[in-house]
């Protein structure tokens, strides 16, 4: 694994050169900065800028919007940095989202192999996913989000840079996949894994629910999960009944 670690401790100073245009003093073997005291006040007034520097752990309590800016200028150097979340949200039923799909990894590529370099966040997955929860007030929402063409992706936070090479091995990635794939979701009862295009939903909370768990209502057949189903009617029926 050494000519990887020389690469990654490559990527991280380009990284760390970066952020330090943006006001962030970071060091790749402390994974702190020293902030700047008194003793600075001469600074020249194109300089004032590098008193954001933080003294913190790596990019920790950071405004999270930097990270994607200064990935975004690495990759305009030819990294390759991408996602593992990057869902297609047009041809996935907005009921199939749910809580696995929120959170990813940022990765990057290192000669021939993939590494992980921190996690990232798919608002896009996550303001779907809140709008199918019952009595949301973002179920508004739920058919524009999911005919968004890029789902947004942006970075939640980077690992410091001695924990990715301390632990280069095992944050090791399989290359992404392009083109189509099985999206699967998550039985609400047993949490059995399903393909989503075949899964069913139940009638009254809207979430998947695998063969073993499905019951039916007794008067309109509709689907239910176990626990809308837990009187044997849904929801209509039992208020008729």
């Amino acid at each position: 694994m050494d000519r990887y670690i020389r690469w990654i401790e490559s990527f991280y100073r380009d990284l760390a050169r970066i952020a330090e245009k943006r006001g962030y003093k970071l060091h790749l073997v402390k994974e702190e900065a020293y902030h700047l005291h008194k003793w600075d006040d001469d600074l020249e007034e194109s300089d004032a800028d590098y008193r954001r520097w933080l003294f913190n752990y790596f990019f920790e309590g950071m405004d999270p919007s930097d990270y994607d800016e200064i990935l975004g200028e690495l990759v305009s150097l030819g990294y390759r940095i991408d996602y593992t979340n990057r869902y297609d949200f047009n041809s996935l039923d907005p009921r199939a989202v749910d809580v696995t799909m929120l959170r990813g990894e940022v990765i990057v590529e290192a000669g021939d192999k993939w590494f992980a370099i921190g996690e990232c966040a798919n608002n896009h997955a996550e303001a779907i996913f809140q709008s199918t929860i019952p009595g949301s007030r973002m179920k508004r929402q739920a058919k524009m989000a999911s005919m968004i063409d890029a789902p947004e992706v942006s970075v939640h936070r980077l690992y410091k840079p001695m924990f990715v090479i301390k632990n280069l091995e095992r944050l090791e990635r399989k290359p992404i996949l392009r083109g189509p794939k099985n999206i699967f979701v998550y039985c609400i009862d047993c949490g059995k894994k399903i393909i989503a295009e075949s899964a069913q939903y139940c009638a009254e909370c809207d979430k998947p629910v695998c063969q073993d768990c499905i019951v039916y209502c007794s008067k309109c057949k509709k689907p239910l999960c176990r626990e809308c189903g837990y009187f044997g009617f849904c929801h209509d029926c039992s208020e008729e009944s």
